[in-house]
Parts: C-alpha cells; structure tokens; sequence
C-alpha cells in the first residue's frame, strides 16, 4: 500500500460510506466502463499519454483510477481525499498519496499539475463554482481537467441520497458551474446510456429496500455473471456509439485559460 502523507489537519469524521471502498475495484463493470469513456476520450484530443505529465486526483478514494491511469500511460498521479481509511488502501504508484484539503491551497502545489482528475466527486460539493475556481489554483495555464458526474434527476434513488449526492448533472446545468471559472469545456458528452434502464429498476427496488442494506443492493454487482455481461455491454456502448443523447453519467473535459 501507498505511503500517505498527512498535510492537512481534519477536525471532523468523514461520512462517506466505507462500503465503497470494499466494493469498488478494477473489474467492477462501472469502474470500467468509466475508465474507457475516459480514455477514448483522452486518446480523441490527442492528450499525450507517453509524456509524464503530473496528474492530481481529488477524491482518490481507494486509488482505483490512479492505477487505471499509470497502467495505460507513463503519467504520474498523485492523489488527495479527506478519508484516511480510503487513502490507506491506495496501492503503490509512481505519485504520491496526500491527505489534504484542497481548499487550503498550499503554495508548493501551486500550478504544479499538468491535470487534475475529478470522477464523481462534484456532485457532492455544496458550492461547485467555488470548488471549481479552488481547483484552478492547482493547474498550469493550459493544462486539463477531467470531470465526471451522475447525470439525470429522474435517476434519482434511495442509493444517490445515501452516497451524499446533491444534484445529478445535465449539459446545461454543468455548463452553468463553469461559466465564471478559469476552464473552458473543450468537451461534453454523456455516457452509460444502455445503463438508465438498469438504474430506473434500482430506484424502484431501492423504495422497498432497508436503509441498511441500500448501499450493497444499489452498487455491489449480484453475481460474477451479471458483471461479465455488463461489461460486454459496456464494450458494445462504447465501441458503437460515439455521442449519446443521454446517459447515466456525463463527462466534461475542460482546458485552464493560458
């Protein structure tokens, strides 16, 4: 596991559920679905993937992504999260792993990054245009920033209200949280479409499921065969279509004014 350099003091308990953390892994069909919209996505606007550019995930969590990212390309991903529990099951990578606020914007990280990856962590950010404009101060002038949300209210269930989520994200909303930062979205584009019936039949199941066992049922896959077939779906998706109308989640590519 990685090393965890503790910057930051928190004075309160995180609440995000640790369940995740035990869940969620490299052969999960979303975490791999995400990684490929992803990574079609990089390789589409010709981001060098052989340079070592300097990455930052926030909100790494477990390191999922982090170890996606330096499997495919020769980046270095250092990564941050305020959950210690999450940061100590980071595997050992070429970045390092901090516990760190970012709000407290220390000078030594000052443009230091090339990007910044930010997957599922904006929806639960009560003012995103200031968490936007804090990212800001981390990125070099023209360097990226790779955001992904849940999109669409009417997939709204029982699993978004205890994962902390706050909104689910459209085009024109996510447009919005951008318009007064220093990015400009170089591209938008939904993802998962062959997912929203799948996530329409959780939140029915959800409204009759006990609080305690919300979380398993609404993410852990029920058996290796489902997942087997999610991920054949997930190929067929994404090799098929190139620019869905809608989709369970949305993914935004942005580029720092300079």
């Amino acid at each position: 596991m990685a090393e965890v350099i503790q910057i930051s003091q928190i004075s309160k308990q995180n609440n995000f559920p640790q369940l995740y953390f035990d869940i969620a892994n490299e052969n999960h069909f979303w975490c791999r679905w995400r990684f490929e919209v992803f990574w079609k996505l990089i390789l589409s606007k010709n981001i060098p993937v052989s340079e070592p550019l300097r990455i930052l995930e926030i909100g790494c969590g477990n390191g999922i992504v982090r170890k996606q990212i330096e499997s495919h390309s020769s980046w270095i991903t250092d990564g941050t999260d305020l959950d210690i529990s999450g940061l100590q099951k980071n595997p050992s990578l070429r970045g390092i792993t901090y516990l760190y606020d970012i709000y407290e914007q220390k000078k030594e990280f000052a443009q230091k990054y090339d990007g910044i990856v930010l997957f599922d962590v904006l929806e639960h950010i009560e003012n995103p245009t200031q968490f936007i404009n804090t990212i800001a101060f981390y990125v070099k002038p023209g360097g990226w920033l790779f955001v992904n949300v849940p999109a669409g209210e009417i997939l709204r269930s029982a699993y978004d209200n205890i994962q902390g989520h706050l909104r689910r994200y459209s085009k024109k909303l996510i447009k919005k949280e951008f318009q007064n930062s220093e990015f400009q979205i170089r591209k938008l584009v939904y993802w998962g479409m062959s997912l929203i019936p799948l996530l329409l039949l959780r939140k029915l199941i959800l409204a009759f499921t006990g609080e305690k066992d919300i979380y398993r049922t609404g993410f852990q896959p029920p058996s290796a065969l489902f997942n087997t077939i999610m991920i054949l779906l997930m190929k067929f998706e994404t090799s098929i279509m190139k620019n869905c109308c809608c989709g369970a989640s949305l993914f935004l590519i942005a580029q720092k004014n300079g």
